[in-house]
């Protein structure tokens, strides 16, 4: 009987941990203060439209295949590379100024090193903010991307290799 290969990057594992360390780290009363509402996390199965709670985020990790210094078997694959795509929400006569003070906050959470409840974070790397376009009238749009390898076996997120 052939071997199941169980070294790979579990991307919807990895982005519940991203969306609960998100969760967690955005209901500081401090942060909900200055925004003047609890932030929402958009879950995992819920599209963004004009009746979504604001200020809001939202996270999806993209799988980009494995990281081919390291294989050496096309069964397995003992690092993975990936993107993590945020999307920040604002509203209000701030908004502008409000989202990319979000942005900011999401990306010092997300490159913090730190534990999640199954990989441990080293810290993203940013590849880029920008504000973009948004299908809602009167709410301000960004996308943050971040970069990182996945040592598979250890579940360590890598920013660097």
């Amino acid at each position: 009987m052939e071997q199941v290969n169980s070294l790979y990057l579990d991307a919807e594992l990895l982005e519940d941990d991203l969306r609960t360390i998100l969760k967690s780290s955005l209901k500081n009363s401090e942060i909900t203060n200055h925004f003047g509402s609890p932030i929402y996390v958009i879950p995992m199965n819920v599209d963004f439209t004009p009746k979504t709670k604001l200020p809001a985020v939202s996270i999806d990790v993209q799988k980009n295949g494995v990281y081919t210094g390291t294989q050496e078997d096309i069964q397995v694959e003992p690092f993975s590379r990936f993107d993590v795509i945020i999307e920040t929400y604002t509203s209000g006569d701030d908004k502008r100024r409000k989202n990319k003070q979000l942005s900011q906050l999401v990306t010092n959470i997300l490159q913090t090193g730190q534990q999640l409840n199954n990989y441990y974070n080293r810290g993203l790397r940013l590849e880029q903010d920008r504000e973009l376009s948004s299908i809602v009238d009167g709410v301000n749009r960004r996308v943050v991307r971040f970069s990182a390898i996945t040592d598979n076996r250890l579940k360590l997120i890598l920013n660097k290799f």
